[in-house]
């Protein structure tokens, strides 16, 4: 195995350009760029799509995140019984309450 001097180590890096002397740092410069485009992106939808408005977590909106109340009621049925209008699919579905919801 040969050394490599320390001339010749010199001379190598004389001849490199601009770009290969500072590769490392523009590829570190080029991802911030990119990951601040795509996070401006990411902004873009999040209030153009209405998500912002329906974000309760915001600080703004503390107050109301208290009063907020999950529908945790199950509307299930029962293996066995009688099937007829009152509890059937279309019935429960169809209902103006169930389409308030």
């Amino acid at each position: 195995m040969a050394a490599v001097s320390m001339e010749e180590l010199r001379n190598d890096a004389a001849r490199m350009t601009v770009w290969q002397r500072h590769r490392f740092l523009l590829l570190i410069a080029g991802v911030i760029m990119i990951s601040f485009v795509m996070v401006i992106i990411g902004m873009y939808i999040y209030n153009t799509s209405g998500a912002a408005q329906v974000d309760l977590s915001r600080p703004g909106y503390q107050s109301v995140q208290k009063e907020a109340s999950r529908d945790t009621t199950d509307d299930s049925f029962s293996s066995t019984g009688k099937l007829d209008k009152k509890h059937s699919i279309h019935s429960i579905v169809c209902t103006p309450n169930t389409l308030a919801r």
